[in-house]
């Protein structure tokens, strides 16, 4: 199970109560997939090193739910994920946590030449068993779906990007 969390920026109204709730949801997903390993990963907006009170609620997140940073799992990523050098800013505060650390084989925060975010991304490799009656079932669904895009920033309509990053 792969979860995308986004907590709330420093500053925001009851900072504190949403994360308060959203961990609470959150944390209800493993306990009720028991069966299943969890991966983690987003933009937490706040330092996990520190005594800040959500980085605490976080941390007493990540020991109910037995879950593991990347970050010490390869002490040698242990950097910056925002910069912004407009503001002359920089911190940790971007993270992937997973529940079975035998399974991930490759953690890096990544520093491409082109970035059009203040956030470095991070990428992780996890091997995956599926059972084997999940595999002819996705053999016989992927023939009928058509194949799959990635897409590029590079390509994008960074007009309306940079119009609606603005308006939200």
């Amino acid at each position: 199970m792969i979860i995308n969390i986004y907590l709330p920026c420093s500053g925001s109204s009851h900072r504190l109560s949403v994360c308060d709730e959203l961990l609470t949801d959150i944390w209800s997903w493993p306990v009720i997939h028991s069966n299943c390993e969890c991966i983690f990963a987003g933009d937490f907006n706040v330092n996990l090193d520190c005594s800040d009170a959500v980085a605490l609620r976080v941390a007493k997140f990540v020991n109910a739910c037995s879950l593991y940073r990347c970050d010490d799992l390869f002490p040698a990523q242990k950097v910056d994920t925002y910069i912004n050098v407009s503001l002359g800013q920089q911190t940790r505060i971007d993270y992937i946590l997973v529940s079975a650390t035998n399974d991930i084989t490759y953690f890096e925060v990544s520093d491409p030449d082109v970035n059009f975010s203040d956030h470095l991304p991070l990428v992780c490799n996890a091997s995956v068993s599926v059972p084997d009656h999940v595999h002819v079932a996705n053999t016989q669904s992927r023939a009928k779906q058509p194949a799959y895009t990635q897409l590029r920033w590079d390509k994008a309509d960074r007009a309306a990007y940079y119009l609606n990053t603005g308006r939200y």
